[in-house]
């Protein structure tokens, strides 16, 4: 272990946090692809409450659910594979090393990338689980929904902003849990070399900040205000 580790560990730590809380401040102030999917959402809850029939409306909450479910299931695979990784660490080791490129690699060294590998995962586990129980309670207000008679009353608009607001809350908790799996990628380069470790955990950031507030995806959904 060196001291150059420790320092790319806590730069990834820091990358990670930093961009989490300034992505959660900007999405509060500026038209960033988190706050334009809300005026959709929005939109989209409103027009639930013209249609007699909501079947389509269920169908869409069910199948963001599949894909959440999907990859709460896929985080618990790559824990079963970092479990069975940590019991052959010696066999594992010593193919590792005779890798071109790869670093001197040290039993210390080995335990902390698993123990940071298993806590980014675990982290993705727990937000996936958590989207599906907020993406589940969606479906539940959905089915509570006002009928269209009562589309312009207060009770209906308060209807759209608890629901748009659980749907933002859940959509927040699957994001969180996909920079897992971007963070986790980054772990990789340390291989390496630390300092390689440290530039992908910055990578990562900047690639996160580009599809966040200047993505073509934001520039197309932020026209809704033309409409």
């Amino acid at each position: 272990m060196q001291t150059w580790d420790l320092l790319a560990v806590a730069w990834f730590a820091l990358n990670w946090l930093g961009y989490t809380v300034f992505a959660d401040w900007s999405s509060r102030r500026h038209r960033t692809l988190m706050a334009v999917t809300h005026d959709w959402r929005s939109r989209w809850l409103r027009k639930l409450l013209a249609r007699d029939m909501r079947m389509v409306d269920i169908q869409v909450v069910s199948a963001v659910i599949r894909s959440v479910v999907f990859f709460a299931s896929t985080s618990l695979l790559i824990l079963a594979g970092l479990a069975a990784v940590l019991g052959a660490t010696d066999s594992v080791i010593r193919i590792v090393t005779t890798l071109p490129y790869t670093r001197e690699i040290t039993q210390e060294w080995w335990e902390l990338v698993l123990l940071l590998l298993f806590a980014i995962f675990v982290y993705a586990f727990f937000k996936f689980t958590w989207a599906v129980r907020q993406f589940n309670h969606l479906a539940y207000l959905v089915g509570a929904a006002p009928e269209p008679a009562e589309a312009d009353t207060p009770q209906a608009q308060v209807f759209v902003e608890i629901a748009s607001a659980m749907a933002t809350m859940a959509t927040k908790q699957f994001n969180r849990g996909l920079r897992g799996y971007y963070f986790g990628l980054a772990v990789l380069p340390w291989f390496i070399h630390p300092l390689f470790f440290a530039v992908a955990a910055s990578g990562v950031v900047g690639v996160l900040y580009a599809r966040e507030f200047h993505s073509d995806a934001l520039k197309v959904l932020a026209r809704i205000e033309e409409l």
